[in-house]
């Protein structure tokens, strides 16, 4: 421990940071010895909490396969208070486990003790039933030392309990120590959370009766939805609320009714155009001539007398993006007109770890400010529990002293008219067999969810020469409004879409909601079945998964990380465009072009420099500017500061200049960074107007600090933990055998009396849910596969060769019994394929003397095949050569 913390004296000193200044200065590295998990948890004793992240980030590189690097960043983390990324740490270090050595029970304590603090009941449970299964265990092996030692003695019999039987429960549903995790029944645990019910809101009748009586009036409701009233009463006492409901529950009223019935602007921060069209459209046709969306499509004239009827007071409700409050002459219209409540609709958006983050709203906390800091209501119905506090932190400041804190209502996620299954397939073919027997069962209309352009078209394809009206729908299309226009008419039976379709979506009918491969995340999961069934009628959410979407969303969830590296490049790059000053002009589209980079990750990238200290993001600023002096107003002389100005920007005998915006910094001397604010105090006291054009970032460099490489080094560990903390979580979801309601309901914190005994009637784990006949060609094509490499092993390569039947197979190959009886399939299906056994344990890879791998069957296999073999036995229909439904549907065509 002395010479912990003689080392800890030394890995304090500052050093230089690595690689992302203008100087590329070497700094002294330290080596990490045996001691070195000691010497993080030493420093980390002593509060040196950046000293101690370095040394586990360097363990984590050094040994990426083992958990104790983990579970020392988790210690970071949760000592800065970040629950979100400090669970997402513990979730890493539980899925090592899973692969061995057990976790120590001491480990289980610590890691059961912070998931308790994130409110992951789930895993709570979990590890609940780890340690009375390892109580029992080491129980008995006591017992048998006893009794070997001590024959003539009667073994300690426990009495039945509560615990003994949950623990005989867990040992019943688990097929290892940490398999059981995410998927067990709901623990007595309770969160250490400020969430409470919307039933806790105190509503009195007189209240109530008169918010529906305004609703009537307005909106022509008849009555609200259950907690409705509850958060319309916390807007009407100018609460900060965060209101976490489910789709369909009515959230857009909680604050368009009262942009109505009180003062003021009612700004509503929404991320998609689709969402602020679908609600102006939405409106009584009295109230939407008083709403307004500001979107990117307006500009110049247009969008300055936007403005100006904003800053008149002509609108009540104010749509925009996020992107809008970076620019400062929009808030100060905003301000003048007077912002009476800030509303951030879809708030997951917000938190840096939600499933659908964009940088921009990082400025939203100080755009806030700059509006006199109005109510905030947030509302959304993706929250968990570990990102509600990052909701409020990024919206009223790290700081909650100077701010009153944020009511967080929670309302019932359980909707019990949508019925969940989840079904596993093996490859694209058995997708679509299982999508075209979908289709045959469920009413429509419906959406059916892919990951890629590519498959929509595919499947909308196949399902249009099936008979089906169905079109494809992804950002590539340029007619995607049409077709989502014609879904709504009810022209289209079935849209296959990716993401890009369904948020801005109010359709009621829609009566299913299909997944062809598991989704990226939990939340965008149930947010796209939200989809379904709003009008209250049954409607079914099917997911179809195969053993290979793991592997697949962890591809692209590591092929979309970004490096310490290119975010170090780009710091240079702005260096450079730079050069000698410390604040200016940024292009996101140049920016892009030189680092060979979407705008998407430039931006992304500059969110990140924010964040590690080593830039200061500014409002928004034009790049080229006029400015139009007008006579002095109410015959007033100019101060000095305005004087100087008009004489230095050559306005002093002229009426108009136009030049750059930075030139005109630099020749009136003001700082670049307030120049903007002083022109719209100018021009609001009438002494000039005032015309930007072409707004980009403004940024500054601010003096790098000394541990820079590794706060940035540090934010990537946390996006890249979060990622695959959300693929851990949906892949748990799919194979979890419990009720899949209260596995929604639990992960996102939901209140719901009626899931109270774990149990929904409404998904397959519960004895309801959608089945497919147990037959069909694709499961014959896996039987293929196994009985050719019961034969004998091979190499994939060569298997898939012989299953394709290809000439440029082996001799041996081509020799083979089951040679081209899959000739229609094509590579990448059995390259799924396979995948998919080797997820099930069916096959596996073996590694050959020479390094080379082989497949082979595993005694699960070949237990497959002989039941294949008696089934045909039986049957006594002679062997077939296997034909999936796209070949099937080409050959007709």
């Amino acid at each position: 421990v002395a010479a912990a913390l003689a080392e800890a004296r030394l890995l304090t000193e500052p050093e230089p940071p690595q690689g992302l200044v203008k100087q590329n200065a070497e700094s002294k590295t330290y080596p990490l010895g045996p001691g070195a998990l000691l010497l993080g948890d030493t420093l980390l004793a002593a509060n040196k909490v950046e000293a101690a992240e370095a040394i586990f980030l360097q363990l984590l590189k050094d040994t990426p396969r083992s958990r104790q690097p983990l579970e020392g960043l988790m210690r970071v983390q949760w000592r800065r208070g970040d629950l979100v990324t400090a669970s997402a740490y513990a979730i890493r270090a539980l899925e090592l486990a899973e692969r061995g050595p057990e976790l120590a029970v001491e480990e289980i304590i610590e890691l059961r003790k912070l998931l308790q603090e994130a409110g992951d009941l789930q895993r709570v449970d979990a590890l609940n039933r780890q340690l009375v299964f390892r109580f029992d265990r080491e129980m008995a092996e006591m017992q048998a030392l006893i009794a070997a030692s001590q024959p003539s003695v009667q073994p300690l019999r426990l009495k039945p309990s509560a615990e003994n039987n949950r623990a005989q429960t867990a040992r019943d549903d688990r097929p290892g120590d940490g398999a059981a995790l995410g998927g067990g029944a709901i623990s007595d645990w309770a969160p250490v959370s400020s969430a409470a019910a919307l039933s806790s809101v105190a509503v009195s009748v007189k209240d109530r009766r008169a918010l529906t009586a305004a609703a009537k009036d307005m909106f022509n409701h008849t009555h609200l939805l259950p907690g409705q009233a509850e958060v319309l009463a916390c807007v009407q006492r100018r609460e900060h609320v965060l209101a976490v409901m489910p789709t369909g529950a009515g959230k857009s009223l909680c604050y368009q009714l009262p942009a109505f019935l009180g003062e003021g602007v009612t700004l509503v921060v929404s991320p998609l155009l689709s969402l602020m069209k679908d609600q102006i459209d939405g409106l009584p046709a009295r109230l939407r001539s008083q709403a307004i969306a500001v979107n990117s499509s307006m500009d110049g004239d247009n969008l300055r007398r936007i403005v100006a009827r904003i800053a008149a007071r002509q609108y009540r409700l104010v749509y925009i993006a996020p992107e809008r409050l970076r620019q400062l002459p929009f808030v100060h219209a905003l301000r003048a007109a007077g912002v009476a409540r800030l509303v951030v609709d879809e708030a997951h958006c917000v938190s840096i770890w939600g499933h659908d983050f964009r940088p921009d709203y990082l400025h939203l906390a100080q755009a806030h400010d700059d509006l006199g800091a109005p109510p905030i209501l947030a509302i959304t119905a993706t929250a968990p529990p570990r990102v509600r506090h990052d909701i409020e932190r990024q919206l009223l400041g790290r700081s909650t002293g100077r701010q009153p804190a944020m009511r967080v209502l929670v309302g019932d996620t359980f909707r019990p008219n949508l019925n969940l299954t989840a079904i596993r397939v093996r490859d694209d073919e058995e997708q679509q067999e299982a999508l075209i027997g979908l289709l045959h069962q469920l009413p429509a209309p419906g959406l059916v969810y892919v990951r890629s352009r590519q498959r929509s078209e595919e499947l909308a394809q196949l399902l249009t020469g099936l008979n089906v009206p169905a079109a494809a729908y992804h950002a590539g299309l340029e007619d995607r409004s049409e077709i989502q226009d014609r879904f709504i008419r009810n022209e289209l039976a079935v849209v296959v879409a990716t993401v890009a379709f369904g948020m801005g979506i109010d359709k009621p009918n829609i009566r299913f909601v299909v997944h062809c491969g598991m989704p990226n995340s939990i939340e965008a999961y149930y947010q796209e079945i939200g989809r379904a069934g709003r009008d209250g009628q049954r409607a079914d959410c099917v997911l179809l998964y195969s053993e290979g979407d793991r592997a697949t969303l962890t591809r692209l969830a590591e092929r979309s990380q970004m490096t310490t590296a290119a975010v170090g490049t780009a710091y240079q790059t702005i260096c450079r465009t730079l050069g000698a000053a410390t604040t200016g002009l940024l292009s996101p589209a140049a920016l892009a072009d030189t680092l060979h980079a979407s705008v998407t990750d430039v931006r992304m990238m500059l969110g990140i420099l924010e964040q590690s200290g080593l830039l200061q993001r500014h409002y928004d600023a034009p790049q080229n500017v006029t400015i139009q002096r007008l006579p002095p107003p109410s015959g007033r002389k100019a101060d000095g500061a305005l004087a100087r100005f008009l004489r230095d920007a050559n306005l002093e005998d002229r009426h108009m200049a136009s030049g750059d915006f930075i030139s005109l910094a630099t020749a009136t001397g003001l700082p670049v960074a307030k120049l903007e604010a002083q022109l719209l105090a100018w021009q609001s006291d009438g002494w000039l107007r005032y015309y930007p054009a072409g707004r980009v970032p403004l940024v500054s460099l601010p003096p790098a600090p000394a541990n820079a490489a590794q706060r940035v080094e540090s934010l990537l560990s946390q996006r890249a933990a979060v990622a695959q903390q959300r693929i851990q979580e949906i892949n748990e979801y799919t194979h979890s055998r419990h009720c899949r309601h209260t596995y929604l309901n639990a992960y996102l914190g939901g209140q719901s009396p009626a899931l109270a005994k774990s149990r929904c009637s409404v998904c397959n784990n519960c004895g309801a849910g959608i089945e497919l006949p147990a037959a069909n060609s694709a499961s014959s094509a896996a039987n293929y596969v196994l009985a050719a490499l019961a034969e004998q092993s091979w190499g994939r390569r060569t298997l898939v060769q012989l299953l394709r039947g290809d000439s440029a197979a082996s001799e041996r190959a081509q020799a083979a019994a089951n040679y081209g009886c899959l000739r229609d399939r094509s590579e990448r299906s059995l390259n799924q394929m396979i995948d998919s056994l080797l997820g099930e344990g069916l096959i596996a890879a073996r590694t050959l003397d020479h390094g080379g791998l082989t497949l082979e069957t595993t005694r699960l296999g070949l237990e497959a095949v002989q039941r294949s073999q008696t089934a045909a036995k039986r049957s006594a229909k002679p062997p077939r050569t296997v034909t999936s439904a796209h070949a099937r549907w080409h050959k007709k065509g």
